[in-house]
């Protein structure tokens, strides 16, 4: 019954944990650009009837969308864009030429140009940092309650 209850309050501690931890986001997003550039296949939403890029970079910029906007494919001639989740730092997409579309990524500012591909994409997702990080206490408290129950003396009835 004893090991129950360490089971127990080690799976509260992991819970709590994993509840409170918070990541820093990030307060200087810039975009980048570059010309007749798309993500051959990442668009998460497309939006119709926009007079201009600015317009479709500040729907993604202040993430009115339903999933964290990364990059955006902007088209003048059919006044229309491409919201993405996915960019071609984050998970190495590479950029395919499309005529008359304009691709724009954001970027933090703050970091280093030299930052590795996984490193951009725990940067850019900061609650799965959290979670992988909390992810390796819990088990450390989950295997340390095991091994307690485990070593515990038996009592008998």
């Amino acid at each position: 019954m004893a090991g129950l209850r360490i089971l127990f309050f080690a799976f509260v501690a992991c819970v709590s944990l994993v509840a409170t931890a918070t990541a820093s986001e990030c307060d200087d997003w810039e975009w980048t650009e570059l010309s007749n550039s798309v993500l051959k296949g990442y668009n998460d939403l497309l939006l119709t009837d926009k007079d201009s890029a600015d317009e479709c970079k500040r729907i993604c910029k202040n993430q009115e969308t339903n999933f964290t906007c990364r990059s955006v494919e902007y088209s003048k001639t059919e006044a229309s864009c491409h919201l993405s989740a996915a960019t071609k730092s984050t998970i190495g997409i590479e950029i395919v030429t499309v005529e008359g579309v304009t691709y724009y990524e954001l970027y933090c500012d703050d970091e280093p140009s030299t930052m590795s591909k996984a490193a951009q994409y725990f940067k850019d997702h900061p609650s799965y940092v959290v979670i992988y990080g909390m992810g390796g206490m819990c088990l450390l408290l989950v295997v340390i309650a095991v091994v307690i129950i485990l070593t515990a003396p038996s009592r008998g009835r």
